[in-house]
């Protein structure tokens, strides 16, 4: 029986190399399918929805070549003066309204990298109402990245807008940069932590890591700002 004996422990050694060997295979080829799958994204992204960028190669300087409405009189961002503005008391007129859906959690919330970009104002102390988003961050690291996250009420990432804001007629600030937005500007900025801005700086954009994501300044073309005291 000593022939059985080997051929069975022969059996077993070569049931647990075959066992490992299908476990690399599977492995290697999942390792691929994530390889393939995360550039063929980037790549479609890049084609198909954000064919632009902000350095020297297809940055806003090219963008009226591409873009019609990046080459009108409305465009934006632009310098906001409050000595150059129209001053109107706010008394004077109903303070703004939001919605109800801006007040109350919504039903669904999801982040999505758009490749390009997002604009805060850097505290020492993290904003707790942003943590949500930002620990959320790093399922969204590449373009075209998507993730849900525990809904937030929105007018908790905003300051108060009964007064001191700017309202003027403009653009969107990346392409098509069509001349359809009324923008309703406060001064003070969003606040972030250093912290939290660092877990910002690790997402992606098609060419890299996003560093350079905003557009000059642009002329104003004596359009009327108006400055809610």
């Amino acid at each position: 029986m000593d022939w059985l004996s080997s051929f069975t422990e022969d059996s077993d050694t070569h049931s647990l190399y075959f066992i490992i060997i299908a476990i690399l295979i599977l492995g290697a080829l999942y390792l691929y399918d994530t390889y393939v799958n995360n550039n063929t994204t980037c790549l479609a992204y890049d084609n198909n929805l954000s064919n632009y960028g902000y350095g020297d190669c297809g940055g806003p300087a090219t963008w009226p070549q591409k873009y019609l409405s990046a080459g009108g009189q409305l465009q934006s961002p632009i310098n906001l003066i409050a000595r150059g503005c129209i001053c109107v008391p706010s008394e004077t007129v109903d303070p703004l309204s939001f919605s109800h859906e801006c007040h109350v959690p919504p039903c669904d919330m999801k982040l999505y990298n758009n490749g390009h970009n997002v604009v805060v104002y850097v505290t020492p102390t993290d904003n707790p109402y942003m943590e949500p988003i930002v620990s959320a961050l790093r399922y969204i690291k590449y373009p075209g990245g998507c993730v849900s996250i525990e809904p937030i009420i929105l007018s908790l990432l905003t300051p108060d807008f009964s007064r001191d804001y700017f309202t003027y007629t403009g653009s969107l600030t990346f392409p098509p940069c069509t001349e359809c937005v009324k923008w309703i500007v406060k001064p003070e900025p969003l606040l972030i932590s250093s912290k939290q801005v660092r877990k910002f700086r690790k997402l992606y954009g098609c060419t890299g890591p996003i560093i350079i994501n905003t557009r000059p300044v642009q002329k104003s073309n004596n359009r009327d700002i108006f400055y809610y005291d």
